[in-house]
């Protein structure tokens, strides 16, 4: 189901999420959304409201692309200060249902989170109608 507002699509695409990623095991329950970056596969994200960018890390944002300029950057994390850079990269949101959303954003690449993935709330999800269906844990999205 796709939803609607005030008659209009509100939405073009519904996925599932996930509390947890299996890779990354944490007791506290978190939103894991499906992306991809290119033809690359489908990926678990963590999303984050409270986020100023998007973060990936070096080894992702190596494979899906994303160069090695950008605009050098420092983000305060609960573990301290990381170093990295900002780049401009598109993302797709990835539906079960309906349409998947290729979205540009700026992310935060870093080599101190080789791995992670976090899609934040500034520079991408701002731009989408986006909305969670926590008991059901179904993701809707859309422009």
């Amino acid at each position: 189901m796709i939803l609607k507002l005030d008659g209009d699509d509100f939405s073009c695409g519904r996925s599932a999420f996930f509390d947890k990623d299996p890779s990354q095991p944490d007791a506290d329950a978190k939103v894991f959304v499906k992306v991809r970056f290119g033809e690359l596969p489908t990926q678990l994200a963590l999303l984050d409201t409270g986020s100023t960018w998007s973060v990936i890390g070096t080894e992702i944002a190596d494979a899906a692309g994303f160069g090695k300029g950008g605009v050098p950057s420092k983000m305060s994390t609960r573990f301290g200060p990381i170093e990295g850079h900002l780049e401009k990269g598109l993302v797709t949101l990835v539906a079960d249902e309906g349409e998947s959303l290729e979205v540009e954003g700026t992310f935060f690449v870093t080599s101190a989170m080789p791995n992670r993935l976090f899609i934040g709330y500034g520079q991408l999800l701002q731009s989408l109608r986006f909305a969670l269906d926590s008991p059901n844990n179904q993701f809707y999205f859309g422009r």
